[in-house]
């Protein structure tokens, strides 16, 4: 009895997962610290006022609204640290706006 396929070759291919970027390990730690220090603010500010009270999270006065901006931030990292094909785009936008939302914040910071 012969068959269709008999005398082809037969080759099996491997698809893994690439190791993790540079990329992805630094978007993925910025992204955990920001979400971890705009929870802090927000439970430490309270829930009463946007722009009301301030309250100081790794030498930073925060108030409610940094705080969300934090968290809603550092999940943007922590998506695009999760993909590696999609990770250099986003993340040299995300690291410009966050340069200078951080210059913007120690400018106001300096000065007040």
């Amino acid at each position: 009895m012969t068959g269709r396929h008999e005398g082809r070759e037969r080759t099996t291919v491997r698809v893994g997962r690439s190791p993790l970027t540079a990329g992805q390990i630094v978007a993925g730690l910025l992204g955990l610290i920001l979400v971890i220090t705009g929870g802090v603010a927000m439970a430490r500010v309270g829930f009463s006022s946007l722009t009301g009270e301030t309250a100081a999270v790794l030498g930073v006065d925060h108030t409610l609204a940094l705080g969300i901006i934090d968290v809603v931030v550092g999940l943007i990292f922590l998506t695009s640290a999760s993909t590696a094909a999609g990770v250099r785009g986003p993340l040299l936008r995300q690291g410009s706006l966050a340069s200078a939302y951080g210059e913007n914040v120690l400018f106001d910071h300096v000065h007040t």
